[in-house]
């Protein structure tokens, strides 16, 4: 039988981490249950810049299909820089190399750089959050504690996570 995990913070990190451990990990596959402290997905913080090399982590997980199916970010091609003062370029980063190698290459596939609005980030992790078979999202859950033995009032063995409200998520280790 699968241990059941227990991630704390639907944010952008414990989305991608949820779903890369459901794809990753050896059958029989976990159960995962992502708590939240907000009751909602955030809407805060502006733009994230994601290189190359991170739209293809993302890739494996599934999501920049999502994005530009959702007309999500724009695709950089390379960063430019420009003196403050003078507004003249001082410097570019180009992702296809010097030598048109392809900083952002994996196999045939070649990545761009992407410029693309947190919550949009964090709305298509979700969907593919979502898309996992025994994965579940616990929105408005406040952490109290967290107990990492045998607890004799709430009856688990390995990991008690206990919220506000008195519910508990156990993640057993026996």
């Amino acid at each position: 039988m699968a241990l059941p995990i227990v991630i704390i913070g639907a944010g952008i990190t414990g989305l991608s981490t949820a779903i890369a451990l459901k794809r990753n990990l050896p059958d029989p596959k976990p159960t995962i249950t992502i708590v939240e402290i907000r009751s909602a997905p955030s809407t805060i913080g502006g733009a994230v810049y994601l290189t190359p090399k991170a739209l293809r982590y993302l890739d494996h997980l599934g999501v920049p299909e999502t994005l530009r199916a959702e007309g999500a970010g724009a695709e950089c091609k390379a960063i430019e820089l420009f003196d403050l003062y003078t507004g003249k370029k001082t410097a570019e980063v180009d992702f296809r190399g010097r030598n048109g190698d392809w900083i952002g290459k994996a196999g045939s596939k070649k990545y761009f750089a992407m410029r693309v609005m947190r919550w949009q980030l964090q709305k298509a992790l979700l969907k593919a959050v979502e898309d996992q078979e025994g994965c579940e999202v616990l929105f408005g859950k406040e952490l109290v504690e967290i107990h990492e033995s045998v607890n004799i009032v709430w009856e688990c063995r390995g990991v008690c996570v206990v919220f506000i409200e008195l519910s508990l998520v156990v993640s057993d280790t026996a």
